[in-house]
């Protein structure tokens, strides 16, 4: 029997992932992938199968992402958004993300065009999430996010802009109204990315003068706000 290890690493994908180790991840995936997709030839109407190869299609392609793979993880994403989509309404939740990741990808890729498209499928998709879809707290906070990405996509291509503005100011009220009644470290920093954008976007307006004074005045009240946090 082989003895326990403790300062053997684990090859689990999610392990390595979170490990930052993503060339191990990316490998394990693809293998899970590759062992799923035998069993779909064995039972092709089963949708559980579809949605495990769907959710590690979108794993895939994250993990191509932080290796700086853009081209390639845009691909793989792609196929999983084609898979949740397939599968129908019940695969909201993780379509949305697989788009609001998508959209990520393509704007780092400088496919500004498909960043803007997708953002606002993504959009949609999230808002069209029934309320049993997941808790208040948490569809509220991936709303947020996907707000977010919608307005960052529009930002970058120059287009847009009003809209983008609308779905930032939803964003920050969304999250602001997640500081009650304890702020978090991960609520905190999540205003302060959406924040950076705002400026991000002045500055695409031609308000140069006020997106400088914005990201000052941010990045000087996210210090203030991490400074002031109860410590464990």
């Amino acid at each position: 029997m082989a003895s326990w290890n403790p300062f053997k690493r684990s090859s689990d994908p999610e392990t390595c992932f979170t490990e930052g180790r993503f060339e191990q991840a990316r490998a394990g995936f693809a293998a899970r992938i590759a062992e799923r997709q035998k069993e779909l030839q064995k039972r092709p109407d089963d949708p559980q199968l579809s949605l495990a190869i769907a959710a590690d299609l979108n794993n895939v392609g994250l993990c191509l992402a932080k290796l700086g793979r853009r081209r390639e993880a845009a691909d793989v994403l792609s196929g999983a958004v084609t898979i949740f989509q397939a599968l129908g309404p019940q695969c909201r939740v993780p379509l949305a993300g697989t788009l609001q990741t998508l959209a990520g990808v393509l704007g780092d890729d400088g496919q500004l065009d498909r960043a803007v498209e997708v953002s606002r499928a993504a959009v949609e998709t999230r808002r069209s999430q029934g309320p049993d879809a997941r808790p208040l707290a948490v569809r509220a906070d991936e709303l947020a996010r996907t707000l977010r990405m919608f307005a960052h996509a529009r930002a970058e291509a120059g287009v847009e802009l009003d809209e983008a503005q609308s779905a930032l100011t939803e964003a920050l009220t969304l999250q602001m109204n997640a500081l009650q009644p304890q702020p978090t470290t991960e609520i905190i920093n999540e205003i302060y990315v959406t924040e950076l954008i705002q400026a991000r976007l002045l500055a695409k307006q031609g308000r140069s003068a006020d997106a400088q004074r914005i990201e000052g005045l941010v990045r000087r009240r996210h210090l203030d706000a991490m400074l002031t946090l109860p410590r464990p």
